[in-house]
């Protein structure tokens, strides 16, 4: 690949002060404009006439889309038994002392019917979400704190609560952002309310928990051990579950907080003016999510005095970026999930069938029940499990088939408080596999002979067979000629081959890669493509911290080589050799020695071990990433056993988890050895947060660009309140314990401080990265316009790819040329502190050899 191999011209490198560049925006209310809107409007609102007659309040509309026949058919019940629960409460306080329960002034004003609604809309997201049963309740409490909200502002104002109703019922269609947008607009024409206490919101919530726990055949509780500690989940029942599958396809009971746009999203100018085009919209879309009153203070004085303009013309480009659904992966995942398909890390579309008693279960003993009860409770969970994620899927699917409709759709995006980019819809390019593959850049170009390239290292990237991405770029692609048949029946038909492009590593963007091979293939060079080709890090962490200390030996690809330098595959080495040291007799050291550890297995504690992650951190990653899968595929009768787990006198299996432990104080003590630089650096960045943290200060710092990070982790205590709730089997209500946590904002945490900084620095390095990769593109005449950016991942279409791998080079090497994080961060550190002198602050870093000038030649550093 004559094109990579290219040199930089070292002339031309351009500094860290990267020349500001404008980004176009035009607001012409033009028909797309039009449709936006009443696409926005359409979002939030198909489906609620159904119960128009249902005198809908403020913010007690349903977030549900053509509500579903059971929550339907439940509504009446739900408002009837509030209703049977309000009398008898009343009753009883005529002839009983003390204090009145707070819920029953507050239901007394409120309209009943609608509160059932929400109340359902929220039981139903809490399976999709996967909420706890606290969460649940709390969240319940504020849709009832809305709804009084609402009555009191139409005592106030009635044309002004209706103002607001229907600015915020068009804007959005999460609760809890329309109790935001209402509180915002009503405060600004003189209405307060003050907030309802976090125990306020539970007992209120409470009541409405139980009707809809009592009389519906829908949500039921359901419990999971994790660390001896057992956490309560809201479920689907088993008939409710039976029903989801006969839903129409084309309905959805749960719309997006926020969807894409099928126009330009207006331009980031302030802390609130950006993405939406309507201004109670754009109101609750911050800049920066969760940012604290300082740094809103920090990061809009940055854009008033000009120090963020050029972060802002990055994130704007980025947002500027438009879209179409892939219609080949969007085929061929509507295929998929309607016939159930095996797919790696693809959703079930189905329950498993549940274990019924066997009908010797008398004749059983002991032992051979317990083991049918944890069989049975494994297929249970996972039954759970599949419920929450076709909800998202279905979400998701209903969000892809919607934006098909139109020519083109943007993702508005903003930063986290450190700098990264996110996008604001929940359906985004930052998801899973699947998701991802949906989205196809709708400026497309000639590929061009390069181009073509480029798709073709992606089907070998993506395909991952025989660990074809960590071999070198020329074997690479000699691996896509070999197997240009399968490539091209894959491109061509999606459901004969599935057996095949089902087992690649990244399923459907392999598919999605074969298709436009195919395409090529078939239209020659010409054809013009929108296909995003991601450039990734080879472990982002490591490589910050080794071009900010200088370090050469770091296995991360920043120096010249023919072949590809693997991390992960080095620490496998490495774990390999110290558990082929031990003694085989021990039935964990066994396993391993046998089965092998292989890269993929301490790819995610190399990876994380740069973002502080520890060693308890390493085995719940083992347990999850591996063990998980492969208990799974015995729930689902794919495997006979786990070979890893080991079973007590009960007969009851760890599931792997003495295996996880052992092989994660393997990697921990491997990546520490091989690993050079990270660990002086964490601990560097950890000093400077402790001597924040004993002057009670959060530590704070400015990126390159401008971007100032306030770092806040506030002191926490859980308080626990008492309620009586509703319990399923028992049919009555039971005094229950509901724990909720409040934060002192103005005491430090300092443990969870030192543990985040680390993470919290590097993240905002690569943030800045990217954002100077963006810039360095759109400086450069006829260059790259738009852009596919994850975090570490640098993406535009085809014909861009050469230019985008020379911009990631090029910034890399200017970040770590024009400045110097260690002594930058120390500087700032010592000018927040108010006795710098008695703080102690650690010596800086010792810097190694490397010649960072060498990244500009380095294939495979991004890739």
């Amino acid at each position: 690949m004559n094109t990579l191999d290219s040199k930089v011209n070292n002339n031309h490198h351009q500094n860290i002060q990267i020349r500001n560049t404008q980004v176009s925006y035009s607001p012409k209310v033009t028909a797309a404009f039009q449709d936006e809107i009443r696409n926005e409007y359409f979002m939030v609102t198909k489906g609620q006439k159904r119960f128009v007659n249902r005198k809908e309040k403020l913010g007690g509309l349903s977030n549900q889309n053509n509500p579903n026949k059971l929550m339907s058919q439940a509504l009446d019940l739900v408002t009837i038994d509030i209703k049977l629960q309000l009398e008898k409460a009343i009753e009883a306080i005529k002839t009983t002392r003390g204090p009145v329960p707070q819920w029953i002034e507050v239901y007394k004003n409120i309209d009943l019917d609608v509160l059932s609604l929400v109340g359902l809309s929220i039981l139903m997201e809490a399976v999709g979400g996967r909420y706890t049963k606290n969460k649940t309740i709390a969240r319940l409490g504020r849709a009832v704190e809305m709804e009084m909200f609402a009555v009191r502002l139409k005592a106030f104002d009635q044309k002004l609560a209706k103002r607001i109703t229907d600015q915020v019922t068009m804007a959005h269609s999460s609760m809890r952002y329309r109790i935001k947008a209402a509180k915002a607009i009503a405060k600004k024409s003189g209405f307060d309310l003050t907030a309802w206490e976090p125990q306020k919101q539970v007992k209120v919530g409470a009541p409405l928990f139980n009707s809809i726990i009592r009389v519906t055949d829908i949500f039921e509780e359901w419990g999971e051990l994790k660390n001896n500690k057992t956490s309560t989940y809201i479920g689907l029942t088993e008939n409710a579950s039976e029903k989801l599958d006969d839903m129409d396809f084309n309905t959805s009971w749960m719309s997006p907080m926020f969807g894409p746009m099928i126009v330009e999203p207006k331009p980031w100018t302030s802390f609130y003016t950006g993405c939406y085009l309507d201004d109670s919209v754009s109101a609750q879309v911050p800049l920066v999510k969760s940012a604290t009153p300082k740094q809103r203070s920090l990061v809009s004085q940055a854009i008033e005095d000009g120090t963020l303009a050029r972060k802002l013309d990055a994130l704007n480009a980025i947002q500027a970026t438009p879209y179409e659904i892939n219609p080949y992966t969007h085929s061929a995942m509507l295929w998929a999930w309607r016939t159930n398909q095996d797919i790696n890390s693809f959703p079930m579309a189905s329950r498993l069938p549940k274990m019924d008693r066997p009908d010797n279960w008398d004749e059983m003993n002991a032992f051979e029940r317990k083991g049918w009860t944890i069989d049975a409770r494994e297929i249970f969970k996972k039954n759970r499990e599949i419920d929450s994620s076709r909800i998202v899927m279905r979400q998701d699917l209903v969000t892809a088939s919607n934006m098909s409709q139109w020519n083109r759709f943007y993702l508005p995006h903003n930063w986290d408080f450190r700098g990264r980019i996110y996008p604001v819809p929940a359906f985004s390019h930052h998801r899973v596999d699947s998701i991802k593959s949906l989205f196809y850049m709708n400026n497309k170009k000639p590929v061009g002979e390069a181009g073509f390239r480029w798709i073709a290292l992606k089907v070998a990237d993506n395909g991952d067979f025989d660990k074809v991405s960590k071999k070198s770029l020329d074997e690479r692609l000699a691996w896509v000629d070999d197997n240009i048949e399968q490539i091209l029946a894959v491109g061509k038909d999606y459901e004969s081959t599935v057996d095949h492009w089902s087992k690649a590593d990244k399923p459907f963007q392999y598919l999605a890669a074969c298709r436009e091979y195919y395409m090529v293939f078939c239209e020659g060079v010409g054809f013009e493509s929108g296909l995003p080709i991601g450039l990734d890090g080879s472990n982002s962490g490591v490589q910050h911290y080794s071009g900010a200390a200088l370090i050469e030996d770091a296995h991360v690809n920043l120096t010249v080589s023919d072949k590809p330098e693997d991390l992960y595959e080095v620490v496998a080495n490495h774990v390999r050799a110290s558990i082929n040291r031990d003694d085989p007799s021990d039935p964990v050291v066994d396993a391993w020695q046998k089965n092998g550890v292989t890269r993929k297995i301490v790819k995610r504690n190399t990876m994380t071990y740069a973002y502080s992650s520890n060693l308890y951190g390493f085995r719940d990653q083992i347990n999850k990433d591996f063990m998980g899968p492969i208990n799974d595929a015995v729930v689902r009768k794919k495997l006979d056993a786990n070979l890893f787990a080991i079973t007590d006198a009960d007969g009851k299996s760890d599931k792997g988890f003495m295996a996880a432990g052992y092989l994660a104080k393997k990697s921990w003590m491997a990546v520490n050895e091989i690993i050079l630089g990270a660990a002086e650096g964490m601990d560097f960045f950890k000093q400077l947060c402790r001597a924040c943290s004993k002057e009670g200060k959060a530590m704070m710092w400015v990126t390159p660009l401008g971007f100032p990070v306030v770092q806040r982790y506030a002191q926490s205590t859980q308080k626990k309140i008492k309620l009586f709730l509703y319990d399923r089997e028992v049919e009555v209500k039971r005094r229950q314990q509901v724990s909720i946590r409040q934060y002192d904002t103005s005491v430090v945490d300092k443990a969870k401080s030192a543990a985040a900084v680390a993470p919290n620095i590097i993240h905002s390095q690569d943030s800045c990265h990217l954002h100077m990769a963006v810039l360095e593109c759109l400086n450069t005449p006829d260059g790259i316009r738009d852009f596919f950016m994850i975090h570490d991942s640098f993406g535009c279409v085809p014909a861009d790819a050469d230019d985008m791998y020379h911009a990631v080079r090029k910034t890399f090497v200017s970040l770590y040329t024009e400045y110097d994080l260690y002594s930058s961060l120390k500087g700032q550190v010592e000018q927040q502190l108010d006795n710098p002198a008695k703080a102690k602050l650690p010596d800086l870093p010792v810097k190694g050899n490397l010649d960072i000038s060498q990244v500009l030649e380095s294939k495979y550093c991004f890739i």
